[in-house]
């Protein structure tokens, strides 16, 4: 499996560890306190050391468990969405994708992670303008600005000239959302 989509997959939960610590993890009525904080600059070099290290068990401390975070949007037999995930595989550095559930198998056998549990919520609608979808796919690893560099204009004007042709002004989808919780090891 290439690392850097397991990396990927346990990056948000991950990118919590140092938030998830308090100098006060107990409550007044003695029940657990668990701080969930953000950190979206984490790249992939300290997750990956995290894991192998053992770092985030540590951080986690006796009882504590680590949190895989997944989040799928489907789109259904839409006309443009084939030509759009042409454009992507043009764009993205990913050659290659694992489910979240191939992520934790591989996890799981390779000895880094315990599965404790898994929930899923039931699909949500979502409509975003032309803009904001635009501004979500900026916002992941394989397709931000960043990653893309002088090819991110490129990618940009392709993909609006796809909803275009399509007379898109907004994009559906249905969102799913689960997560696996279990101990690093």
């Amino acid at each position: 499996m290439d690392r850097r989509l397991a990396i990927l997959a346990v990056l948000a939960a991950t990118s919590l560890v140092p938030a998830c610590r308090s100098t006060d993890p107990h409550a007044s009525d003695g029940r657990r306190i668990f701080r969930v904080g953000y950190m979206p600059n984490v790249t992939h070099a300290p997750v990956l050391w995290g894991l192998e290290s053992g770092a985030f068990g540590a951080a986690l401390g006796p009882g504590g468990r680590l949190a895989i975070v997944d989040m799928d949007s489907t789109y259904g037999e839409q006309e443009w969405r084939g030509e759009f995930l042409t454009l992507i595989r043009a764009f993205s550095p990913l050659t290659h994708y694992e489910s979240e559930t191939q992520v934790v198998r591989a996890l799981e056998t390779s000895g880094h992670f315990v599965r404790e549990g898994e929930a899923a919520a039931a699909p949500v609608t979502l409509e975003q303008s032309v803009d904001d979808y635009m501004a979500m796919l900026a916002s992941t690893s394989s397709l931000s600005r960043t990653t893309l560099g002088p090819r991110a204009d490129e990618f940009d004007r392709q993909a609006r000239a796809i909803f275009a042709r399509h007379g898109m002004t907004g994009v559906r989808a249905e969102v799913v959302s689960g997560v696996t919780w279990g101990r690093p090891r």
